[in-house]
């Protein structure tokens, strides 16, 4: 399981976490993969890419954006590798629930 929504303090009034301490209680958990998608920002990417490092995560990038117009907020991941064939990214709606996924 990869959890798809994950923010850190680096989502303004959404997050409170460090992505360091949101990798380790990924680890305690027995993940191997987690996605940081903080709120209309990547700001966090340097620290998280180094805590997963720390604590023998994958990271993956990602992104809750928010549309202007409308304020809809989708979760966009980047393209997760299945295997050396395959790929898939994810965009979830956190309104919703629904989840998109996009297979190449």
């Amino acid at each position: 399981m990869i959890p798809l929504v994950a923010r850190s303090h680096y989502s303004l009034m959404w997050g409170t976490a460090s992505p360091e301490a949101l990798c380790a209680v990924a680890q305690r958990r027995g993940y191997r993969h987690l996605a940081l998608t903080d709120t209309d920002n990547v700001y966090g990417l340097w620290p998280f890419f180094a805590a997963a490092k720390e604590y023998g995560l994958q990271p993956l990038i990602g992104a809750e954006v928010t549309d202007p117009q409308n304020g809809e907020r989708a979760v966009c991941l980047e393209p997760i590798p299945v295997d050396e064939n395959v790929l898939y990214s994810c965009e979830y709606n956190i309104f919703t629930g629904d989840i998109s996924w996009v297979w190449s």
